[in-house]
Formats: C-alpha cells, structure tokens, sequence
C-alpha cells in the first residue's frame, strides 16, 4: 500500500458532534413503539426526533450540518 506525499489539511479545534442513528425506515427502527402504533407511524415519528435533534445544533455558531 503506497502513501500519498500529498498531506491531508483539515480544520485545527472544531468542534464536533457526531449522531449515529438508524435509517428510518418502517418495521427497522422503534420496532417496540412499531407494534402499538404501527410501524409507518414509528419511523415518521422517529424521523421527526431526528430532525428535531439536528436543528438543535445548525442555528449555533461554528457548527456545520452533514448527513450521511
């Protein structure tokens, strides 16, 4: 395996904040929620923590959103 001689050159004291999540998808994410609920009404459910999770975070200063 060879090297780049190339250096990689990325921003010094960001701050960062990673979230792992499931995808939401129906019946793969909130599965005990899923089965009072419905599993459709779950993952939307789900989707709208996430998004509610992310903004918490655009609106201050020196944060970048990324989704992956």
């Amino acid at each position: 395996m060879t090297h780049s001689s190339t250096p990689i050159v990325r921003p010094r004291n960001r701050d960062l904040l990673l979230i792992g999540a499931r995808t939401p998808v129906p019946g793969t994410c909130k599965t005990r929620l899923g089965k009072r609920i419905g599993m459709t009404s779950a993952a939307t459910l789900y989707c709208a923590f996430l998004v509610d999770l992310a903004a918490r975070f655009t609106g201050c200063p020196g944060w970048e959103r990324r989704s992956y």
